[in-house]
């Protein structure tokens, strides 16, 4: 049997996480000011979100949720499911890790 060991993440060559290949597309490079919102505690979707000029109502709309869901992620009320959390990093064109809370 040909196991690997459990911490070894296997990645395409564009670095996506094999289990995630289907879910996320393509990544665009976090900017500075994303960056540097998100040191000072503003939440990653949100800061990433507003960076690529997206409403809330937008950004719902590609995930398939209401947008007082994003609302709720955005304010820390509520933490997203594995699904959402694909969705959103889809929507936003990041990796998953970035905006995992």
């Amino acid at each position: 049997m040909n196991r690997e060991p459990p911490n070894i993440r296997v990645v395409t060559e564009d670095g996506i996480p094999v289990e995630d290949q289907e879910s996320v597309s393509t990544f665009r490079p976090l900017p500075a000011e994303a960056i540097a919102a998100i040191a000072t505690g503003i939440n990653p979707i949100r800061a990433i979100r507003v960076h690529r000029n997206m409403t809330m109502a937008q950004l719902a709309y590609m995930v398939g949720v209401d947008p007082s869901v994003i609302s709720l992620l955005e304010r820390g009320y509520r933490l997203p499911s594995r699904e959402e959390l694909i969705e959103i990093a889809r929507a936003l064109s990041v990796d998953i890790d970035d905006i995992r809370p």
